[in-house]
Parts: C-alpha cells; structure tokens; sequence
C-alpha cells in the first residue's frame, strides 16, 4: 500500500485526497515514449477533475513524501525463478516514525501496536483479498496460530494480532457452539488486538447511480460503518468477454477499433494501427470514462456518509498479471505484447489491457502470482 486516503479533517479534504494519488502516481516504464505520454493524459485528466488542492499538515505531508520516496525510488528486478522482486529504497526513510515500521526486524509486531483495538476492513476485488491473505499468513508466525477464512464471498472476520503468551479466557469464549463470536471493544483493548474483516467489491460502488438501489456487492458499506480503518481498492476494467476467441484462435478487437473511431487519445489518426496502441487507448477509455467518474461517484458517497467521518481510509495500489499467467495456456495463433515493466516478458493482449490501465507499478508487491 503505498499511498494514503488521509484522514478527512476537515471533510471536504477526503474526495480530493482520493483523487491525489492519481495525479502523483509515477510508473517505473522508463525510456517508454507511448506509456509516458499515458501518464501525462491520465494526470491532466485529474487535474480536470480536481478542484484546486489544499495544503496537508507538514507532518503528514513529510510522512507522505517520504513513503513516496521509499517507494518510487525503489528498483523491480527479476529472479530466477522469473517472478519480479522489488527492492525499495531505505535511504529514503531517514528518522521518520515509518522508519521503525518498516525497518524493524518484526513489522507484524509494530503495525500490530498501532491497531490494538481498532476493526479494519479490506474491501475491493480478489486481488485484495489475497493482500488480507497475505497479512494473515505473516501473522500466523507471529501468533503462532493459524487464521483460515471461509472465502472471499463467506469472509466473516480474523481476530488478529493476539500475543500467544496473552492469558485471558477470550479465546475459550471466541466460539459458542458452532457461531464464530465477535470480540467486544473492551475486549480488544484487553488483549491488546483488533478484527480484520474483508468485503468482495469489485467496483466500490455503493449504489447503482441508475436506480439507486444497492448493488449485491456493495453491502461493504455496512461494515465500513462499523470499522476504525478501511483499506480499499478498485481493479482495473478487464476487456469485454466476448473479445475472447469463440474457436480457440481468433481474437475479437473491434471494441478498441471502434473506441479509437470515436477518440483516440493517442493522437494518432490511424485506427488500423498495431494491436498494443490500440489497447492503450482502449484502455484510457476505460480509465477516463468509467474508472475515475465511477470512483468519484463513490468517493462523493462516502464523504456524505457522516458515520465514516471518523473512519480512517487507506488505498492500496492495483495488482499486476504476472507474464507467466497471462501466456498459462495461451493459444500459438494469440500474439504477444511487450510486458509493462522494462526488460518484462510478454503477455497476451488482455492482460496487456488490463494492466495498462492507468495503475501505479510503484507499489510494492504489486504483482498477483496465479
């Protein structure tokens, strides 16, 4: 996660936040003449959305400028085993509080401290739900006990970051015959813990701006009234279905021909191009026009909200199809695409759709292995 939806204090200051992390995301595709020119679109696209920014507290933005530096100034890499690896830059770090997070030899242990009694929730798409598998594998070692969830769709809720050396009676009480008991308040506090919960959205919005009624996968909302701390996150738009070959050989890409016929943001008159500027500008389409209008929809709804005033709200950045995914059984007559990463393998092309979708690369783990 590396950027952050702060506190809303006063706030008005919350949608704007929410769309600063657009403007001040950076990728790593150097020397890339096509995918710069991406990055400027998409930033003079938000600078339209914006009204003019406010200034942060200078701790805050310190805090924020230092993470960022930490962050984008870090290197990916390739290993052996053909999985990218990233390499942040600690230099960055100098004696700021982050410092002892994410340099010290137990991080578990230090962001635990800094949740003790408070409820998180995840909510976003699968890729989110394999972060909150992630944190709840790192903390098994920590705990020293096991924390298995029912599912992305039948998630409940963790009680995590317990000490194994804690004594109380809590954990005896947890279960009552075969229901799953929520911890109290007085009860986190007690021993020193806190809920994780995650909720499937897979596009944030809370509720259908046609008919105004709650979409099935918005019932996130709920929860979020509920929790101290909201992580989020919204995918990237994969291509339609229907663009997949029907005989196992032959792609359909007429979407992104006729996306191009109406605007190509690219500047190039030239619709018949190759396949990969095609699928750019298909893709700031769908970055322009449905991604951020739809998130500044939800955004707008949770500003409304006045039980989330209090709530603390991060976003975490966008996860990456791995080259090895996206060529898994691929078809010989499928062509492929230069990888987003400089000296990347290729992909096939929706997932080179997929992945040029206006996201940040400078998050790390930012990859979902398949």
């Amino acid at each position: 996660m590396n950027k952050l939806l702060r506190r809303f204090a006063p706030r008005g200051v919350f949608m704007i936040i929410g769309f600063y992390i657009f403007s001040s995301l950076r990728s790593l595709r150097f020397g890339d003449q096509l995918l710069l020119s991406v990055d400027l679109l998409l930033d003079q696209a938000v600078v339209a959305l914006l009204p003019s920014l406010p200034s942060f507290r200078d701790d805050l933005a310190h805090s924020q400028s230092t993470l960022s530096c930490f962050v984008q100034e870090g290197k990916w890499g390739w290993g052996s085993n053909s999985w990218p690896t990233f390499t942040p830059n600690r230099g960055c770090l100098q004696d700021t509080p982050a410092k002892l997070a994410l340099l010290s030899p137990n991080p578990t242990n230090e962001i635990c401290k800094l949740l003790v009694g408070r409820r998180l929730l995840f909510v976003g798409p699968e890729s989110t739900y394999y972060l909150h598998t992630l944190w709840l594998a790192s903390l098994e070692s920590y705990e020293n006990r096991s924390h298995t969830c029912l599912g992305q769709r039948f998630c409940t809720f963790h009680h995590i970051c317990r000490l194994p050396s804690s004594q109380n009676n809590f954990g005896r009480d947890e279960i009552s015959g075969r229901k799953k008991k929520i911890p109290s308040a007085n009860a986190l506090l007690a021993t020193k813990s806190s809920i994780l919960r995650f909720s499937l959205s897979t596009n944030l919005h809370t509720s259908d701006q046609y008919s105004g009624v709650r979409p099935q996968n918005t019932h996130w909302l709920k929860s979020a009234r509920r929790s101290d701390v909201v992580v989020m996150n919204r995918g990237p738009i994969p291509a339609p279905g229907w663009t997949y070959p029907t005989d196992g050989n032959t792609a359909n890409w007429t979407f992104a021909v006729d996306l191009c016929g109406r605007k190509n943001y690219l500047g190039n008159n030239d619709c018949t191009g190759d396949l990969e500027q095609l699928l750019v500008n298909a893709a700031l389409h769908a970055t322009l026009n449905i991604f951020l209008p739809d998130l500044l929809l939800s955004l707008g709804n949770l500003l409304a909200d006045f039980e989330l005033r209090k709530t603390r709200l991060f976003w975490h950045g966008s996860w990456y199809i791995q080259p090895l995914c996206a060529k898994f059984n691929l078809p010989n007559t499928i062509p492929l695409l230069r990888g987003i990463l400089p000296k990347s393998p290729p992909v096939d092309p929706w997932s080179f759709y997929y992945n040029s979708q206006g996201e940040s690369l400078t998050s790390n783990n930012s990859y979902l292995r398949c």
